[in-house]
This record gives structure tokens, sequence and C-alpha cells, in this order.
């Protein structure tokens, strides 16, 4: 339906995201100018693989033969499995940490992350920055320079120039991406649902965020490491609230939420969070709002199911 709406509204350039994997997803039919493949984490494992390797393989399924593809996975387990396909279909390889790569120059007193790109990666023969980067974590620069890479690289398709680019990069947006949707307290939503992605949003709260308190809410699908998220969670929050997102069977009951918790904290000298559950998005909001005072800091995550239902609650709540 997607690709029968771009062909009758003439679309003249598509950046098109597979759903799952690569090579057995349904976005697989099109014949691409060029491929993109970012980073590689452990997540839909028992669709693609217990691997990195093998995850690699199936996301690298997208290569199409002579058709460039752009990497920024530089682990090497991963990146030796997409080399391999793209040279068994004669692929050109654009790979981050050898053809480009890029350094973060963060302006604090702003609150501006910059990106330096360069290529190649130890040469610099061509550079472009400092652009700054409109969404927050440092993991965003990663794509911020994967993305001007896959410009830099489709020039002779699209004239697309070093202005556009850096307007493309400061004003672009990612609702529920480490999205600060309200202040005071401040209230940051994001989808982290696996391991990547939680370190990614810590990694993104010690080098932004000063609030005095972090209160969680925190909800996952039955088929995510909840128990592993959870272990990186409770040590950085003060006070944690489980929940259950209502609009799909996939969700762990808060109750096994709680138990999974206490049993985590017993086991971590440093993880001293309150915990408490909620029946279901609405209740744990309205505690956590409860909770928080104006300089403290609500963070919810763990799911996109629990950032759908609870985004418009939160900025509409007075």
């Amino acid at each position: 339906m997607g690709l029968l709406h771009f062909a009758r509204s003439r679309a003249e350039a598509v950046v098109l995201e597979v759903g799952l994997g690569g090579r057995l997803d349904s976005t697989n039919i099109c014949k691409p100018k060029m491929g993109v493949i970012t980073s590689i984490s452990f997540d839909h494992m028992k669709q693609l693989g217990n691997t990195l390797g093998a995850i690699a393989r199936e996301k690298a399924g997208i290569i199409k033969p002579g058709v460039p593809v752009v990497s920024s996975v530089t682990d090497d387990e991963p990146r030796i499995a997409i080399e391999e396909i793209a040279k068994a279909n004669n692929a050109p390889l654009i790979q981050r940490g050898r053809d480009f790569d890029f350094r973060v120059a963060t302006d604090r007193a702003r609150g501006v992350m910059n990106v330096m790109y360069r290529e190649p990666a130890n040469q610099s023969q061509y550079e472009l920055g400092p652009p700054p980067v409109g969404m927050l974590g440092e993991h965003q620069a990663a794509n911020a320079a994967t993305a001007i890479a896959v410009l830099r690289n489709a020039q002779e398709h699209f004239q697309i120039s070093e202005a556009a680019i850096r307007h493309g990069l400061a004003t672009a947006k990612c609702p529920a991406r480490i999205e600060v949707v309200r202040e005071q307290p401040t209230v940051v939503l994001d989808v982290a649902h696996n391991l990547a992605s939680i370190e990614a949003l810590l990694a993104a709260f010690e080098a932004r965020f000063t609030q005095r308190r972090r209160i969680l809410v925190f909800a996952s699908s039955r088929d995510k490491d909840y128990a592993g998220m959870l272990r990186l969670l409770l040590p950085k929050f003060d006070r944690v609230v489980l929940t259950k997102y209502v609009n799909n069977p996939r969700a762990v009951e808060p109750a096994e939420l709680l138990s999974l918790a206490t049993s985590l904290i017993a086991d971590q000298s440093n993880g001293v969070a309150k915990l408490e559950q909620a029946a279901e998005p609405q209740m744990a909001w309205r505690r956590a709002q409860q909770l928080a005072e104006p300089a403290d800091l609500i963070c919810i995550t763990g799911s996109f199911f629990l950032a759908a239902e609870l985004r418009s609650a939160v900025l509409q709540s007075p």
C-alpha cells in the first residue's frame, strides 16, 4: 500500500525503512539507488538469530547486486558478515571507520551537539563541520554521520547542498526518541526497548540532564529482554513505577515486573530505587506526577506501545 502511494504521488525520493530484519522483509522487493545499514544490536532474536553476525546477515539481505551500501557497523562480527555479502553481490561498500567517520563537539553552554564529519576516516580529505544535530544523544551523531555519507555518495542521483544537509540535521526531530516533552519537572519520553537503546538513553542522561531526582515509568513487551533493561535502569533512578500498556496483549504484567525488579535490586549493592506498580499507563503517569517535584526528571521508556499510549496524555496534562 505504501509503495503504491509513493508511485501514485510520483515521489522523487523515498527513504524506505525495513520493518524487521531485511532479507525476508516485505520492503525488500524494491530496487534501491542505495542501501543503508545502521547499528546492529540484539533485538528480534527469535526471527533474526542469536548472534550479531546472524542478525547482520539478515539485515544485509537488503544489499542488491551492484548497488552501493553505506554501513555504520563497526563491531567485527557483524561488520565482516556485511562485507562478505556486499562482496558476493559486487556492491560497493562505504564503511564507517574506513571510508568515513566523525567526532562529537558538544557545546554544553548552548546544549548543542555538533558533528565533525570526515572522509576517509583517517586522512580527512573532505570535512563537513560542525553541523548541529537537533536530536539528543551521542548515538544520533553516528546516525547523522551515516546520513551525511549517504548523501555524499548519492550525488549522481540527488544534488543536495552542504547548506541543506546542515539545515536538515539541525531541524530533524523524532518523536519519542529521548524527546523532552515537558519541563518542571522535565519529562523525557523514549521508545528504548533493547539493551543498546537503553544504554544510549542513559548516556544521554549523564551528558545532558542534571536533575536532582529521577523517576522511571517502565513497561515492556514479553519478547524483549526486560530483565536486562531493568538491570541497567534501576541503579540510575530513585523511584520506579512499573506498568503495562493496554492496547496490545504482549505486555508483561506489572506484578511480574515488580517481582523481577525487587530481586534485581537485592542483587545490586548500588540499586536503591523505591519500586511500585500501576495497573495501566495513565495511572503510572499520574503517580509519577505525584512523586515529582519541579526540579526532578521523569523518564517514560521500555516500549513503543507505552510511548504511544502516554505521549498525548503527557502533552495534554495540566
